[in-house]
């Protein structure tokens, strides 16, 4: 439940405590949150197209062991 979670999982909470306006606070905090998002997805699609990429390399080098 939201009230039992730690305070700064808690946006009205952590809007209280920065002395900022909750709109600018709710828009900053959303902002914030895309952004981590979009670097977990860039991260797994690099990830992704490497392993994809290089898979034959690792795979000639592990049979050639």
């Amino acid at each position: 439940m939201y009230e039992h979670r730690p305070d700064r999982c808690r946006v009205d909470v952590m809007a209280e405590r920065s002395g900022m306006a909750k709109g600018k606070y709710y828009k900053l905090t959303k902002f914030a949150c895309n952004m981590l998002r979009m670097r977990e997805y860039l991260n797994n699609l690099v990830k992704t197209f490497f392993d994809e990429k290089y898979e034959e390399e690792r795979n000639s080098y592990r049979r050639a062991k």
